[in-house]
């Protein structure tokens, strides 16, 4: 990309800052944005709380690395997160820059790096260098994002800003650890490792059948307690209505718009089952044929109650070999963690 279209796409994806400049309401961007309109039309009044620490406390140095499955609302957080920082007394809406690097190269993303800074220079004229809350969505897609991102935290201003960076995937963990962990994800005490699950089953309780009772959270090592009888005594008479939930839950596999489809029409649209198998296609096994992944997910559900031999399972799908097969049921389990969106039968290739 050129540095005018990367100065074009960083003008129009970060509206708060012409806002900030005209001195008009640095939100009322939120009433236009598509990520978030899109939102409202399935909103059943969840919203995910992994990054809520961000907007409400000091600014600093901290480096997250945010990871979760495509369509389960990433993007979303980071709007979120961008509308709670406007909002701020003590922020100037132009420290926020938001950049969706999906398709970037690595070149692209230290051109927008320096030129997000550039754009938002009139911050630091008040008083000083101002500190910047980078939100970079799906960066890990970049090969060498995080060589990059070392480098500008090592050798530039970008060292001392907050940064957020989110994936769907990101292919070595060592790189992270030795590029960004040792030293550079900042001097707090955040968590900087995160993840973004699709919705536990009591979230999906609480927004689409909130007359039933949820009982605390127990750990494994409370599960034969007394506290643990008791709640199930006062859950027993929920049994029915809790197994209908879990069922409901099933099909859904805590996608927000898949949990909002099967709440008001009783299914999961099949528009949004093709544009998630798209994008597991991609992530998951880019150079397969189309049908690799509702093939590789029969097979998995129907050996599901039995041990899995990977070799004959990777000869019968036509993968390259057991490791291949391996590395596409891996980042299919990681993707689909707790559950999945499982198609019916009928649409699934023999």
């Amino acid at each position: 990309m050129r540095d005018d279209e990367i100065r074009a796409r960083l003008g129009a994806i970060n509206p708060w800052w012409r806002a900030a400049a005209a001195q008009t309401d640095p939100t009322a961007w939120a009433q236009d944005d598509r990520t978030l309109r899109y939102r409202a039309k399935y909103a059943l009044g969840y919203r995910s709380t992994v990054l809520d620490d961000l907007p409400t406390e000091d600014l600093d140095d901290r480096l997250i690395l945010l990871r979760g499955p495509r369509r389960v609302g990433k993007s979303v957080v980071l709007k979120d997160t961008a509308l709670a920082l406007c909002g701020r007394t003590d922020v100037d809406p132009r420290q926020v820059i938001y950049l969706p690097a999906d398709a970037m190269t690595a070149r692209d993303l230290t051109r927008a790096i320096v030129l997000g800074r550039e754009l938002t220079r009139s911050v630091d004229l008040a008083s000083g260098p101002a500190r910047r809350i980078w939100l970079l969505d799906e960066v890990t897609g970049i090969d060498g994002w995080t060589s990059t991102l070392k480098y500008q935290r090592d050798n530039t201003a970008f060292g001392d800003d907050t940064v957020v960076c989110t994936g769907s995937s990101w292919s070595d963990t060592g790189e992270i650890e030795r590029d960004l962990l040792a030293g550079r994800a900042g001097s707090g005490n955040a968590r900087r490792l995160r993840l973004l699950h699709p919705m536990r089953f009591r979230d999906v309780i609480a927004v689409t059948r909130p007359a039933i009772p949820r009982p605390r959270p127990l750990a494994p090592w409370e599960l034969q307690s007394e506290d643990a009888r008791t709640s199930a005594a006062d859950l027993e008479l929920f049994a029915d209505d809790l197994d209908l939930a879990w069922q409901a839950y099933l099909t859904s596999g805590g996608f927000p718009r898949a949990v909002a489809e099967h709440t008001r029409t009783g299914a999961v649209g099949a528009a949004f089952l093709d544009d998630l198998e798209a994008w597991l296609h991609r992530d998951v096994d880019r150079d397969g044929p189309m049908d690799s992944i509702p093939r590789l997910l029969a097979e998995l559900h129907a050996r599901s109650t039995a041990p899995l031999n990977r070799t004959a399972v990777a000869s019968q799908l036509s993968y390259a070999s057991r490791q291949t097969l391996i590395c596409a049921s891996t980042g299919w389990s990681e993707i689909s963690r707790p559950t999945g969106v499982i198609r019916s039968p009928s649409r699934v290739p023999e």
